[in-house]
């Protein structure tokens, strides 16, 4: 195939990804948790629920947006600070995000 068909396929296959892809998941709102690969964020899913369905937790209020994102970095810098053993895992997220 030639350059300009494998373009104007790629940019097809572009336009007509779900918007949701789109979107930034921080708050836990992902299309489909079963699909995340990262360790330990299916376990950590499934203990919040248990917890909120057990009222031993309350739901947070939903935060969009700038706040949003500011309140689980917050959240995860104090979940580093409390189990430093993380922090290798978010430095390897790190890295893989810039080699990709």
């Amino acid at each position: 195939m030639t350059k300009r068909v494998l373009t104007c396929i790629a940019s097809g296959v572009i336009a007509l990804a779900s918007p949701t892809s789109w979107a930034c998941s921080y708050d836990g709102l992902f299309a489909n948790p079963f699909s995340e690969s990262y360790p330990g964020a299916l376990d950590v899913s499934i203990a919040t629920q248990l917890a909120i369905r057990s009222q031993s937790m309350k739901p947070l209020e939903l935060i969009e947006g700038e706040a949003g994102l500011r309140r689980a970095s917050w959240w995860l810098n104090l979940m580093v600070k409390a189990n430093p053993d993380l922090a290798l895992l978010r430095n390897s997220s790190e890295l893989k995000q810039k080699v990709t």
